[in-house]
């Protein structure tokens, strides 16, 4: 089934209070074959004062500052079983606390910068928890490294880098060339294919 055989229509709630990604994170969601409804506010107050008006079906808070915390308090105060979608620069939250408290305490899920349309088609139509990312600290590592390489795919299931065959040959050497120095930046063990790149999960701290 595509996502245009659900035929959904949602409302949500955005709070960031960086205007130029709270704009790029809209034209993001807009360009999706979803109907939306969105309210965007840069300001706690603004963002309490629509959620205590309307409902809402997903409400995604930036946790980077306090005022996205409070908020996110706030609205579960008023509902605990609203789902609500914190954005963050890092993986630091999980790394402390893990999925299970976001899930059981917040019934909230997560997703890191940079954000791309198949995060928010998980969340909407596949409903991926957040584990799917969190439970492996090594995964969620390998999936944030890729969505800042356009020219090379990342396979979840055999933690393999792939060449994206549609990208030139110049953007896809300069790409490989960032991913094997971050990967020994990080040390994470690799094995260079002529395709790609094989992580060897066994030997990876």
């Amino acid at each position: 089934m595509t996502i245009k055989e659900y035929n959904l229509f949602m409302k949500i709630l955005i709070y960031d209070n960086n205007i130029a990604d709270l704009t790029k994170f809209c034209e993001l969601l807009e360009s999706l074959p979803i109907e939306l409804f969105i309210d965007k506010v840069t300001h706690y107050d603004d963002g309490l004062k629509l959620y205590n008006k309307y409902q809402y079906d997903f409400v995604f808070i930036d946790f980077k500052d306090e005022n996205g915390e409070k908020l996110l308090n706030e609205i579960l105060g008023i509902n605990q079983t609203q789902q609500i979608i914190t954005i963050s620069d890092t993986d630091i939250c999980s790394e402390e606390k893990g999925c299970d408290f976001c899930i059981t305490k917040y019934n909230k899920k997560r997703i890191t910068k940079p954000i791309n349309g198949k995060d928010l088609i998980d969340i909407f139509v596949k409903k991926s928890p957040c584990p799917l990312y969190c439970d492996d600290k090594l995964l969620l590592q390998l999936s944030k490294l890729s969505k800042t390489l356009p020219s090379v795919k990342f396979d979840k299931e055999t933690y393999r880098f792939f060449k994206n065959k549609e990208m030139t040959d110049y953007r896809t050497t300069q790409d490989m060339i960032t991913l094997t120095y971050t990967l020994n930046e990080k040390k994470i063990p690799y094995v260079l294919l002529e395709d790609g790149i094989q992580i060897i999960k066994d030997q990876a701290i």
